[in-house]
């Protein structure tokens, strides 16, 4: 094991005090050593082992260089390297940090000079005396040194908020923060429309005031936590507010709701009045294919069925609005006829005839039924009748029955005017 030189305090017990010149003359220190004792006395002795106690670690000091990082809840770093008079390859041992007597970081010591973290999560942001301490090693003694360092307000990793929701008047919208690192103990919010602050608005979410109308609205997100500088993020803008419309009455439909006859869209009252207004009838709440006037003669499928109008709204700078009328069920339609004519001679044997008439609509389908006395005579079911024998003396009659989709079956009787000869 090699002699080492030991820079001791002058209470060393057993060893000899020699100077920086004369252990460079012993052969004990290269020249530029002793020249650096010398040139500063009183700071460091240089002392020699006494043959009796034998080699002993030589004395160290520490050299505190830049630091960097140094924000509170993160980890800085500090540069440190031990100096010694001792000729050695490497300094052995670790540094350890210490502030108010917690220990903050530790690393490997080296002679060159290396980084050594320094964990500022519980340490409050100011002023603040880092202890380091040089654990030593075989052949370096310990030392310690203190520094000052400032350790500044932690920040936040923070990013740009959005707005969720529709921008219109009445509607919701919603700020979204995202994720903050650290998580703030206390979050605000200020809305803006075209810049401007709303009073009172401090909340997470904003229904649209119509003071906002046609113009942008964004929002400032606050973060705060004890010993973190308190940060804003702003949001991007939102397109520009549309109007919303107010229906005071809704639509209605006027006019009978029946199979075959037309109704009349009432389009109700809006704020503000609307630029233009559409139609779209519906059954049952299904649109009607086609069905887009304001008036619709309603088809036999609308039997039986609901009917509404549905009125959408347009107006420049507003979203179109749409109001639903309330329901009607559509009852069948009904024929409208004229009484059939019998043609023919009265008589046995001869021949007659029905002349259904006019029917409104046309059936789709016509049944006959021919009476003699009022009683059905069996078979007798088209629109021509061969007067039986046993019809003499009787009368005859007739009944039409006209059948249509949607509408109510109708029938219409006739009866000859004179008895069978």
């Amino acid at each position: 094991m090699p002699r080492f030189l030991d820079v001791r305090s002058l209470s060393r017990v057993g060893s000899v005090l020699v100077s920086g010149t004369v252990a460079a003359a012993l052969g004990l220190l290269p020249g530029a050593a002793a020249a650096h004792a010398v040139a500063q006395p009183g700071v460091a002795e240089i002392l020699a082992s006494s043959g009796a106690v034998g080699d002993i670690p030589s004395a160290t000091w520490l050299d505190v260089g830049k630091s960097s990082g140094l924000v509170h809840g993160g980890t800085g770093s500090v540069q440190v390297r031990v100096l010694s008079y001792a000729q050695v390859d490497d300094a052995g041992g670790e540094i350890v940090a210490w502030i108010d007597g917690v220990e903050v970081g530790r690393h490997t010591a080296s002679l060159a000079g290396d980084l050594v973290p320094v964990d500022l999560s519980n340490v409050v942001p100011g002023r603040h005396d880092l202890d380091l301490t040089y654990t030593g090693s075989d052949w370096l003694e310990p030392s310690s040194a203190t520094t000052s360092i400032g350790v500044s307000s932690g920040l936040f990793e923070a990013y740009m908020p959005t707005i969720t929701g529709t921008a219109r008047v009445g509607e919701k919208l919603v700020a979204d923060p995202h994720a903050w690192t650290p998580r703030p103990s206390s979050t605000t919010y200020a809305w803006r429309v075209d810049g401007e602050v709303l009073p009172g608005e401090t909340s997470s979410s904003l229904v649209v005031p119509a003071s906002a109308f046609g113009k942008r609205i964004s929002v400032v997100v606050t973060g705060a936590r004890p010993n973190y500088v308190t940060t804003s993020r702003g949001s991007n803008w939102t397109s520009k507010v549309v109007g919303i419309f107010v229906v005071s009455k809704l639509p209605s439909v006027s006019g009978t709701a029946q199979v075959g006859k037309t109704v009349t869209a009432l389009p109700g009252t809006w704020d503000p009045a609307p630029r233009a207004v559409t139609y779209q009838w519906r059954l049952n709440g299904k649109p009607a294919l086609g069905a887009t006037s304001r008036t619709w003669k309603l088809p036999p499928s609308a039997n039986g069925k609901r009917v509404t109008v549905a009125v959408t709204a347009i107006q420049t700078s507003y979203f179109d609005k749409t109001a639903v009328s309330p329901s009607a069920t559509v009852k069948a339609g009904v024929f409208s006829t004229r009484t059939p004519k019998i043609t023919g001679t009265p008589k046995t044997g001869a021949k007659l005839a029905v002349v259904r008439g006019t029917w409104t609509p046309q059936p789709a389908k016509v049944k006959y039924q021919w009476k003699v006395a009022g009683k059905v005579v069996k078979g007798a079911t088209s629109s021509t009748f061969k007067v039986p024998s046993s019809a003499k003396g009787k009368r005859v009659s007739v009944v039409v029955t006209g059948y249509r989709a949607g509408y109510t079956p109708k029938a219409v009787s006739k009866s000859m005017t004179s008895t069978i000869r």
